[in-house]
């Protein structure tokens, strides 16, 4: 008895010590879209509202994007993008399978995982985008 009670301890404090290690790791909804730090969220369609990041701890990531089909009036998943995440300096790296180009660097701050990437402007200045995810 005294085995299994150690055991089931045991368990318990390495799922709690690998969960405090990986806080990436679970589903993650997009709350907040700034550009500029104002506030953008109302301006994207209410199923683009939904998408998610979805985060393994095998290091996987599935990124989910949703619309509105008009003929089932239903939002549906339009597009999953699939890739890998590490850990690197304190920063989540994440790299896409379908592209290339150089990892996303995501940061964490209280709830949210953060995101922001510069978009250039036709007169040469820049926007900065913000994104912010909320853990589920």
């Amino acid at each position: 008895m005294k085995h299994t009670v150690l055991i089931a301890a045991f368990l318990v404090f390495a799922n709690v010590s690998m969960a405090q290690e990986m806080p990436l790791v679970g589903t993650w909804k997009l709350a907040v879209f700034d550009i500029n730090k104002q506030d953008h969220l109302h301006t994207l369609e209410a199923c683009e509202q939904l998408e998610t990041f979805e985060f393994r701890k095998e290091g996987k990531f599935y990124q989910h994007y949703y619309t509105h089909n008009v003929q089932t009036k239903r939002c549906e998943a339009e597009e999953i993008l699939t890739g890998t995440w590490v850990i690197q300096n304190g920063d989540y790296l994440v790299t896409y399978d379908q592209e290339s180009d150089d990892p996303i660097i995501f940061s964490i701050a209280g709830p949210y995982i953060t995101y922001t990437y510069p978009v250039e402007k036709k007169d040469g200045s820049f926007d900065v985008y913000m994104l912010k995810y909320q853990k589920q």
